[in-house]
């Protein structure tokens, strides 16, 4: 068999389409999810889209060579699991995709009816891949969130970065509350509102979780929850690298926070989000080493009854 004489696609370079950009439903369903998450993995694409990676990958390539998304260059090392083998393999390969809207792809939701859409001010890249990895993990929460969605629940409201801080309305330490993100769930006309920490245990010592307990307890001893969320009540959800992590932390969470405050942490190891199961008992309280459903089955069945707070 002759050799094809198409010459290779280079990864990272477009190939401009001879042909005029056909967008489907299918395409602008994908943009609209590079659009709201904002910088997403081809794997996180093909989770939230419920498709197979490879139609994904072809449909992706399509928008990327027609200029509505952005590619943007990233060693394996950069988006690597935490838990592989800190050694030479991690030099070799790549990441999966990383896509992010550009400003091509804006304009064309835009005349779609998305009136909000925006491409990221950010350019990712090589330079700051120490960045990219904990915003992956964080957005890998906010999949987790929208997979677990339903006809009568959904997530309804996502705030990260410093959107997601809570001005303490100080004048000294602590002057605010800066969890990773804040989000409102809404389910058989309850709701539940949660802040995330995507902790990535590479901190050594308490320090940095004994600052976090201090601001937390100051945000929660006042009204900065309900005039930013509109609710009075939240639960701190943490995931962690691994179970050892996740039962460390909530040991030292019972330890250093007062009881009232260590009650709205709800601890679970990062694995938990490859399961859609809100109740799923794979999360642990602090002073408690029994785990426990995020939320209580009769609730997520439609019967009455609250997310304690």
């Amino acid at each position: 068999m002759a050799a094809s004489s198409e010459p290779r696609r280079r990864r990272y370079e477009r190939r401009i389409p001879q042909r005029p950009i056909t967008l489907t439903t299918g395409r602008i369903r994908l943009l609209r999810f590079v659009a709201d998450i904002g910088l997403i993995t081809l794997p996180q694409l093909a989770r939230v889209s419920s498709l197979p990676p490879r139609a994904v990958r072809r449909q992706m390539r399509y928008l990327f060579d027609a200029g509505l998304v952005d590619l943007h260059p990233v060693g394996r090392c950069a988006l690597a699991d935490p838990s592989l083998p800190n050694d030479q393999t991690l030099l070799f390969g790549s990441a999966p995709n990383l896509y992010s809207l550009s400003d091509a792809g804006a304009r064309t939701l835009r005349e779609v009816g998305d009136e909000q859409a925006t491409a990221p001010n950010s350019r990712f890249g090589p330079r700051n891949t120490q960045f990219l990895l904990h915003l992956v993990q964080l957005h890998d929460v906010r999949i987790w969130l929208m997979r677990t969605g339903s006809v009568h629940r959904k997530l309804e409201l996502w705030h990260e970065g410093k959107d997601a801080w809570f001005d303490l309305q100080r004048s000294r330490p602590p002057l605010r509350c800066c969890p990773d993100a804040w989000f409102i769930y809404r389910l058989n006309g309850r709701v539940l509102v949660g802040l995330v920490e995507v902790d990535r245990g590479t901190e050594k010592g308490g320090l940095r979780w004994k600052q976090k307990l201090d601001s937390y307890q100051i945000l929660f001893t006042g009204d900065r929850i309900k005039e930013k969320t509109g609710y009075a009540h939240a639960r701190v959800l943490v995931l962690t690298p691994d179970a050892r992590r996740r039962a460390s932390l909530a040991q030292f969470i019972a330890k250093e926070a007062p009881a009232g405050l260590a009650a709205r942490f709800w601890l679970a190891e990062r694995s938990v989000l490859q399961r859609p199961d809100l109740g799923a008992a794979l999360w642990q309280r602090p002073g408690n080493p029994e785990l426990l459903p995020l939320l209580p089955p009769e609730l997520l069945l439609g019967a009455e009854g609250a997310p304690g707070t």
